[in-house]
C-alpha cells in the first residue's frame, strides 16, 4: 500500500452489501497481520495522511452505524478496522498522535459492546478484546496521551468509563489487556496513579486479582495476578499505598474485603526479594485501622469468632507496621515509630495498651495448647489463632529502645500477659521465642518492669518434657493476674 485508506469500502456506504463488509473485514485482518510483523510498514504509516483521514472517517462512522446484534457485517469490518489500528500504533509514537483523534469514536463502539447483555455476548470476545488492546497500544510508553485518556476516563460520570466495563467482563482475555491498559495509564507517575480512586477501577481490579488468587486454574489467570501486581506495586513505589487503603475504608466494615485484598499485595511487595528496602512507602493509615481493629475484636461475645478477613486482615496489619518499623530502625529513621507513640483511638486508648488489652482478651478466650497435647485438634485454626504471635512480635519491636513504649506495656500488665506465653502454644509454634524476645526488650534498662517481673510468682505443673503446663501469674498481694 503506497497511500490513503486501504480497501474502498465506508461503514456508513448504505450502498455496500454485508458480503462487502465481510470481504473487506478479511482484508482488513490480512493487513493487520502484515502490520504485526512489519516494523517497516509501520513506520511508513507515519507519513501518509490519507491512511489517517480514512482511518479516522471510518472508525466515527462505524460508531454512528454499528449495532450489537444486527447481523449486516458491520462486526466482521470492526474485528478488522480495531486490529489495523491496534497494530498500526505499536512502537510509533506518531501513529499514536494519529489514531488518538479517532479515541472518542473508539470510545462510543466499545460503550455498545460493553452495555448490558451485550458484555456476556461471546460472539463480540475478539472485538472487545481487540478495542482494549487497541486503547493500550496507543498510549503505550507515550505519557502525553496516557495523561489526557486516564483524566478523561477518571472524570467520566457514572459507568461510562470504557475501563469499569471492560473490568466487568467475565472474560480472562479481555481482562489481560485491560489490566495492560491500567498499568500503561499509572506506570510510573504519581499523578496518574493517584486517580486510581477517582477512577473507580480500584474495586474491580482488586475484585479481579482476589477472584484469580483463589481460582485453581493457571495460564490466562495467572497473566492477570501478574498484572494486577504490576499495577499495584507500581503504586507503592510511588508511596501511594496509604492513600489506596483509606479510600477503600467503610465506616460499617472494621475491613472491607477489597482492603484485604490490597494488605495481601503490600505484604508480597514488602517481602519481594527485588524490592529495595532504602526506602519503605509510608503506612501511615494502618494505624487507625490497626486500633479499630483491635477493639472490634475485644468487644465480641464470649466465644464469638470474627469474620475470617478480620483475623487474617489484623495479622497482615501487624505483621506490615512491624516490617516497616524494623526497616525504618535499620534506616535510623523513626517516622512511624513516633506516630505509633502518639496514636489512639476514639476512647483516647494508644497502640501499644490496645494491644495488650487484645492480647489479653485473647489470652483468656482461647487458651494455649501444649504442643505436647495430642487431644487436642490444632490442624485448624480459628480465625485468631495468629494474632498473638503477631501481637507479641510488634510489642517487642517497639518496646526496643523506648522507655516510654515500656512503661506503658508494664502499667498495662503486658508484662504478666505476654510471660503467660512462654510455656509455647501448639498452634504457634514460635510463640514461645517471640514472647521471650519481647520481655526481654520490656526489661532492658527498665527498674521499674525488672520490679514488676520480680514480684510475679510463676504457679504451674511441669510436664514430662520440663515444660510448665496451667500456667498462672501470680502477683504477691493481688491473687492472679486478669485473665491468666
Amino acid at each position: 500500500m503506497s497511500s490513503g485508506f486501504p480497501f474502498g469500502l465506508d461503514t456508513g456506504d448504505n450502498d455496500a452489501s454485508k458480503e462487502n463488509r465481510i470481504a473487506t473485514g478479511d482484508a482488513l485482518l490480512a493487513f493487520a497481520r502484515n502490520l504485526a510483523v512489519s516494523a517497516g510498514e509501520r513506520s511508513a504509516l507515519a507519513a501518509q495522511p490519507a491512511f489517517w483521514i480514512g482511518l479516522h472517517r471510518n472508525w466515527e462512522l462505524l460508531a454512528t452505524n454499528f449495532q450489537p446484534g444486527e447481523d449486516d457485517g458491520y462486526a466482521d469490518y470492526l474485528l478488522g478496522l480495531a486490529r489495523v489500528t491496534r497494530n498500526a500504533v505499536a512502537g510509533v509514537p506518531t501513529n499514536q498522535e494519529h489514531a488518538f483523534v479517532a479515541e472518542p469514536h473508539v470510545r462510543r463502539v466499545l460503550q455498545q459492546l460493553t452495555a448490558g447483555v451485550w458484555l456476556e455476548e461471546e460472539t463480540y470476545f475478539p472485538h472487545v478484546q481487540g478495542l482494549a488492546q487497541l486503547l493500550s497500544n496507543v498510549i503505550t510508553a507515550n505519557d502525553a496521551l496516557a495523561q489526557r485518556l486516564w483524566e478523561t476516563y477518571a472524570a467520566l460520570p457514572g459507568e461510562s468509563s470504557p475501563i469499569i466495563r471492560l473490568l466487568y467482563s467475565r472474560d480472562t482475555k479481555t481482562i489481560i489487556p485491560t489490566f495492560v491498559l491500567v498499568l500503561n495509564c499509572t506506570v510510573e507517575s504519581v499523578k496518574r496513579a493517584q486517580l486510581l480512586p477517582q477512577s473507580r477501577t480500584l474495586l474491580p481490579l482488586l475484585d479481579w486479582i482476589n477472584r484469580v488468587t483463589e481460582s485453581e486454574e493457571e495460564g490466562d489467570e495467572e497473566k492477570v495476578f501478574q498484572l494486577g501486581y504490576a499495577v499495584f506495586s507500581n503504586a507503592f513505589n510511588l508511596n501511594l499505598f496509604d492513600d489506596l487503603f483509606a479510600s477503600l475504608s467503610i465506616p460499617s466494615q472494621p475491613l472491607p474485603p477489597a482492603q484485604l485484598t490490597l494488605l495481601k499485595l503490600y505484604d508480597s511487595y514488602l517481602h519481594a526479594p527485588s524490592r529495595s528496602s532504602t526506602d519503605t512507602p509510608s503506612v501511615y493509615s494502618l494505624l487507625p485501622s490497626l486500633l479499630s481493629l483491635s477493639a472490634h475484636i475485644r468487644h465480641l461475645r464470649d466465644h464469638q469468632q470474627p469474620e475470617i478477613n478480620v483475623g487474617q486482615g489484623i495479622v497482615l496489619v501487624l505483621d506490615i507496621i512491624n516490617e516497616t518499623i524494623l526497616e525504618e530502625d535499620n534506616r535510623k529513621q523513626r517516622d512511624l515509630r513516633v506516630v505509633l507513640e502518639r496514636s489512639r483511638d476514639h476512647d483516647g486508648l494508644g497502640v501499644p495498651e490496645s494491644l495488650i488489652g487484645l492480647l489479653r482478651h485473647l489470652t483468656s478466650h482461647t487458651p494455649a495448647i501444649s504442643p505436647l497435647d495430642t487431644a487436642s485438634d490444632s490442624s485448624a485454626p480459628d480465625a485468631l489463632s495468629y494474632v498473638n504471635r503477631s501481637i507479641v512480635r510488634l510489642i517487642s519491636t517497639i518496646a526496643h529502645g523506648s522507655r516510654d513504649v515500656q512503661d506503658r506495656v508494664g502499667t498495662a500488665g503486658g508484662l504478666e500477659a505476654i510471660l503467660s506465653l512462654t510455656t509455647g502454644d501448639g498452634r504457634n509454634p514460635y510463640l514461645r521465642e517471640h514472647a521471650l524476645f519481647a520481655v526481654r526488650n520490656l526489661l532492658a534498662g527498665n527498674v521499674e518492669n525488672q520490679k514488676r517481673v520480680e514480684g510475679l510468682e510463676l504457679q504451674g505443673t511441669e510436664d514430662a518434657s520440663g515444660g510448665i503446663t496451667g500456667l498462672k501469674l501470680k502477683t504477691a498481694d493481688h491473687g492472679p493476674v486478669n485473665g491468666q
